[in-house]
């Protein structure tokens, strides 16, 4: 079992008022490294791309001059800075990595603007030319031959896929528009190009590109008014995700040729700061399962994990969940893509220190396909030794959140003889909510006080801060485990618990795929 960290979202339960809730990922990362910076400037460093053995990861760190300088990390030698193109001003940033890593592309400053780059230990920081005015690398074949990317041609942007043989290949665009597309990813095989292109004036599309079928779009998520953009593809290009524009507003996207595009959600939040519930999907592990994005929150934009069994969470919750305790020291984390294989995550987020660093670190994939939580688990709960004490449960799939009631007694018998106008004198009920995600549901408590039976006046109050927490780990559709820390009263424990009932049981299992 892996311990938990709490951080903060909001949401909004019909039975209390505007309460706070957690989001916890049960999903134990086994590894965490920090990867520094290059001499030279101030420390300043940011990940963008790590190996399926994460033993090679790359990005961009600033190297003296306030100048971002691509660098590619090894376990063997650590950070080591990739260089530029020589002429302008000094810069460049690395963007992918081919499967093994002995690959790196991205785009270098030159004279006459940025220009792509190659890089192998055999042949260093090799410029690809212009596009021909100007061209980025944003993404490379697992085996390395094929590089995606845009640029600036004598009329707009284009994107272009690059071959050693063939070169720079205009991709074309969607038609309705002015020519005017960027490539964002390619497919592992080397096969599938996506990104995003205009299909009617000043409007974007997200398109899916193959020599067969040319440039098509996908279309945008329902209530979509502007924009749909595809940043990352499945090895097989039958996964892709990305943004679009919808009638929640900006939400991150899985699209599939049998279910279309779908809106993965939103990490729940009350603040507008950075967008009411907004999100947007960067990355996609090979095989499609897992999806790496960020989310807007009150911390502004934090980087979320997703899988089709457990939904959206937080990746700074993933990785202190596995007992990274330092992780729960750093902030901001803004930035992250998973491995093709999707056992890493890169990422950047503010150290300890106050400073910007890159990181990687591993994820225990297995624990995101074990049981997940449903509605079907919505039920009477009891622990057949302390009969007539309980919890009602109620899972609530659309804001992946739970709410319980828990109905138990004081710790001590009140005196013989003590008044009571409705019920026992000992009795007291507790309630509690909180985000859930696969099997387990971690949960703030919350004492109602004040109020008398069935009266406005006085009013009951609850403090928002709570009074501990309870977590709910469900071993399956009938059998789960309750930890408590009533922080006032000082007490803590345990409580196994099983359904009063089984009529909701085959539903369950329907609902968790048994």
């Amino acid at each position: 079992i892996c311990p938990f960290r709490k951080e903060w979202a909001r949401s909004i339960y019909p039975l209390i008022w505007f309460l706070l809730v957690t989001f916890p990922i049960n999903v134990c990362a086994t590894e965490f490294i920090r990867l520094g910076d290059l001499p030279g400037g101030e420390f300043d460093s940011a990940a963008t791309a790590v190996t399926d053995d994460g033993k090679v990861a790359c990005g961009y760190s600033d190297s003296g001059g306030d100048r971002w300088e691509a660098f590619r990390w090894t376990q063997a030698e650590g950070i080591v800075g990739l260089g530029e193109i020589s002429g302008g001003m000094f810069g460049s940033v690395c963007t992918a990595l081919s499967a093994d890593g002995d690959i790196a592309v991205g785009y270098s400053n030159t004279a006459t603007g940025l220009e792509a780059f190659r890089w192998s230990s055999a042949t260093g920081l090799v410029g690809l030319g212009g596009f021909p005015i100007e061209s980025n690398a944003s993404d490379i074949s697992a085996d390395g031959q094929a590089i995606v990317g845009d640029g600036w041609s004598y009329v707009r942007q284009q994107a272009f896929k690059w071959t050693q043989a063939d070169k720079f290949f205009n991709l074309g665009d969607l038609g309705g528009g002015r020519l005017w597309a960027f490539a964002e990813a390619i497919s592992g095989n080397g096969q599938v190009v996506v990104g995003g292109a205009e299909s009617s004036v000043d409007i974007f599309e997200a398109f899916r590109w193959t020599s067969a079928s040319g440039m098509v779009g996908l279309g945008k998520l329902p209530g979509a008014t502007s924009h749909s953009r595809a940043t990352d593809v499945s090895h097989d290009g039958e996964v892709i995700v990305g943004v679009s524009d919808s009638h929640a507003g900006r939400r991150a996207f899985r699209w599939t040729e049998d279910e279309g595009m779908i809106d993965l959600g939103a990490i729940p939040s009350e603040s507008d700061v950075c967008g009411y519930q907004e999100s947007e999907a960067d990355s996609v592990s090979g095989d499609g399962e897992i999806v790496v994005g960020t989310s807007s929150t009150e911390k502004c934009n934090e980087v979320f994990i997703w899988t089709q069994s457990s939904g959206i969470g937080l990746l700074q919750d993933v990785l202190v969940s596995q007992g990274i305790s330092e992780l729960s020291e750093w902030e901001r984390i803004g930035h992250a893509a998973s491995s093709p294989n999707g056992r890493w995550i890169a990422g950047t987020g503010e150290n300890p220190e106050g400073q910007r660093e890159a990181f990687i670190a591993s994820l225990n994939r297995d624990d995101l396909s074990g049981f997940s939580i449903n509605a079907g688990l919505n039920d009477a709960w009891y622990n057949p030794a302390t009969n007539g004490q309980g919890f009602l449960i109620t899972a609530l799939p659309a804001i992946q959140s739970m709410f319980v009631a828990w109905f138990t007694f004081d710790t001590d018998r009140p005196p013989l003889g003590t008044p009571s106008g409705v019920g026992e004198p000992g009795h007291r009920w507790l309630i509690a909510q909180g985000p859930y995600f696969g099997d387990t549901a971690t949960m703030t408590i919350y004492v109602s006080k004040g109020g008398v039976f069935d009266s406005v006046d006085p009013a009951a109050t609850t403090d928002p801060a709570g009074d501990g927490t309870l977590t709910i780990e469900f071993a399956d559709c009938v059998s789960a485990m309750v930890t408590y820390d009533i922080t006032s009263a000082g007490l803590s424990g345990e409580i196994p618990i099983e359904r009063i009932a089984g009529d909701n049981v085959a539903l369950c299992e329907s609902l968790a795929g048994q």
